[in-house]
């Protein structure tokens, strides 16, 4: 799932020049949590209690990556496999 996350956002990023990717997450799903988290998304806020969804109320966790913070990271990325 990292791998369909990052080249989502490189696309995103790089073709169509989107300077803002954003997602919510249910509280509950903490794997896609770490997913985000592993490619660069930053959790922003908590909307409590913002989803009804089978008949309980969920907080939605909600992240974002920006361009600027996705280039640092593949620069980052690109210094680490010259050292």
């Amino acid at each position: 799932m990292t791998k369909a996350v990052n080249l989502i956002c490189e696309y995103g990023f790089v073709e169509l020049d989107i300077v803002r990717i954003h997602t919510g997450v249910f509280e509950y799903n903490l794997a896609s949590q770490r997913v985000l988290e592993k490619c660069g998304f930053v959790k922003e806020g908590v909307f409590r209690k913002a989803i009804f969804k089978n008949g309980i109320l969920w907080d939605e966790i909600r992240y974002a990556n920006l361009k600027i913070c996705e280039i640092t990271i593949q620069q980052k990325r690109h210094l680490e496999r010259e050292l």
